[in-house]
């Protein structure tokens, strides 16, 4: 499997230099002037929204998962049914692009944005790199390298929800950036397909980044774009990934097995005139450390000299998200999404105590299935936009469960209600110019 691993990633390295001698030089290409481009974008949003259950959240808390589940204390009251108002800053986001004259014959173009992150107070209005990443375009062939921080590896662009920005979609739509090297191809205008070697950077926690680099192996991913129509799209895309939890085994001997995880997604979007409609799909093992649900724990039958096998839980998520536009500058959309655990293939045993607890890999693994209904209403005009959604989201928690991870007895439900008003203003602008050649 290493070797097979090698061999994938020499060919994608191999690219950066068997492309460029494959389709000449700039002098090859005719031009007549060097002719450059800079563009400056950016955001400001504020959100304000009023929960009605405690959250399970990441990111110290910026980012919403699921409502917590019912504690009860002697007298029969939830402990975690406590109102809450929070205002956040998250999707603010300021970046330059830039575009430049052919290299090695291909139009080389770039991205570095940051947005603001943080609630703890060492942190608060700290900037957090967003993307930054090179891109050399060889537009005859089709061919595309991408090398920086850029989307997960198993992102296909074009399918994120609509209302994404208030949150809608968190937890349950791919929304993870890694740093990476991203090989696309267009070998006709129908046809797309990319590969992907990424690893994890960014975490609020020095895991799982660091049970990524002790195994030694990044993210692998890709996708299939088929797109016959402007108005029609469809995808799939899958992924892998690998974690070493643990350097030493419980003996203190030098730890082998590592924890895995996969998903695959099938997506579609329609899109005409006023209406947009994009649904995904997708189904996975060990998908805590991709912003989903469910997460790794340990099959307590193979425990030999301290080191065990780990055993995962595997999950289906589907979504859908429609936006409609209405007279007067006005909008309408809804979010729809639903988790469904499915349990793990061989024994299961939770690891919520293992290690230093700085990080929980079994997050959600409690969670027996998620519904998420978010309608939207905004307003948009030169840049501005103003928007009040509703959040409803449910939960079914589980207390008993067997060897597999499969709920038995009695399934508790735990809602929140969300109230959330955003005001955004987005801007952008450039220039261009061009340099005769001497």
């Amino acid at each position: 499997m290493i070797l097979r691993m090698k061999k994938v990633l020499g060919v994608l390295l191999l690219s950066l230099f068997v492309v460029p001698l494959a389709w000449g030089d700039d002098g090859a290409q005719g031009e007549a002037q060097d002719s450059w481009s800079l563009t400056y974008f950016g955001a400001v949003v504020y959100s304000g929204f009023y929960d009605t259950q405690e959250n399970v959240a990441a990111r110290d808390g910026e980012e919403y998962f699921f409502p917590k589940p019912i504690a009860l204390n002697d007298r029969g009251v939830d402990l975690n049914a406590v109102g809450k108002l929070e205002m956040k800053s998250i999707s603010t986001e300021l970046g330059v692009g830039f575009k430049g004259p052919k290299v090695l014959g291909a139009v080389p173009s770039g991205n570095i944005s940051i947005d603001y992150f943080a609630l703890l107070t060492e942190l608060a209005y700290m900037p957090r790199m967003k993307r930054a990443y090179l891109q050399l375009d060889w537009q005859q062939q089709g061919l595309r390298l991408l090398a920086g921080q850029y989307d997960a590896v198993m992102k296909v662009d074009g399918f994120a929800p609509k209302a994404n920005y208030t949150g809608a979609g968190s937890g349950l739509a791919q929304t993870m950036r890694m740093a990476q090297l991203r090989l696309s191809w267009r070998p006709v205008c129908q046809f797309e397909m990319a590969f992907a070697a990424g690893m994890h950077t960014y975490h609020g926690y020095s895991k799982p980044r660091l049970q990524q680099q002790k195994s030694g192996r990044p993210d692998l991913g890709g996708y299939l774009l088929y797109e016959p129509l402007p108005q029609f799209a469809m995808a799939a895309s899958a992924s892998g990934r690998w974690f070493k939890p643990r350097a030493t085994t419980g003996s203190g001997e030098v730890a082998r097995e590592m924890a895995d995880s996969y998903d695959v997604t099938l997506y579609m979007r329609l899109r005409g005139p006023w209406v947009r409609f994009v649904a995904s799909g997708s189904y996975g093992k060990n998908r805590a450390f991709a912003k989903m649900l469910g997460g790794y724990g340990y099959d307590p039958t193979t425990d030999e000299n301290g080191d065990f096998s780990y055993s995962g839980l595997a999950g289906g998520i589907g979504w859908g998200d429609i936006h409609v536009t209405l007279p007067a500058n006005f909008s309408l959309s809804c979010f729809v999404g639903y988790y469904q655990q499915l349990g793990a293939d061989r024994p299961y045993m939770p690891l919520r105590t293992f290690g230093d607890g700085a990080i929980n890999p079994t997050r959600g693994d409690d969670v027996q299935s998620l519904l998420r209904v978010v309608p939207e209403f905004s307003y948009a005009y030169k840049g501005f936009v103003a928007a009040l959604s509703y959040h409803f989201d449910t939960a079914l928690w589980g207390a008993t469960w067997d060897a597999m991870h499969k709920a038995v007895g009695r399934l508790t439900r735990s809602t929140n209600h969300r109230v959330q008003l955003v005001l955004r203003y987005g801007f952008a602008g450039g220039h261009t110019w061009t340099k005769p050649n001497k």
